[in-house]
């Protein structure tokens, strides 16, 4: 995955992320999170996402892996504005 927002970065980053949180319309958000398994489990939010962006937040470290689990991490997300819809 390539940064849409010119950070300089290849596939996602913390700092990416923290841009497209500050939009107040979001309708859903959906996260790609690898197991320690390897299998990728996808999450789809659409109610309380600012809620959800902060959990994001303070749960994961910034490479995305779980603080309380560092074999877990996010691989992927996408945070789907109003005018996306």
């Amino acid at each position: 995955m390539e940064c849409q927002h010119n950070c300089g970065r290849n596939g996602i980053s913390r700092e990416c992320f923290q841009i497209e949180r500050g939009v107040d319309d979001s309708r859903l958000i959906v996260t790609a999170v690898q197991l320690p398994t390897g299998a990728i489990e996808t999450i789809t939010n659409t109610v309380f996402i600012p809620e959800k962006i902060g959990y994001l937040m303070n749960a994961y470290d910034d490479q995305f892996r779980l603080k309380a689990n560092q074999s877990v991490k996010i691989v992927g997300y996408m945070i789907v504005q109003a005018t996306d819809v």
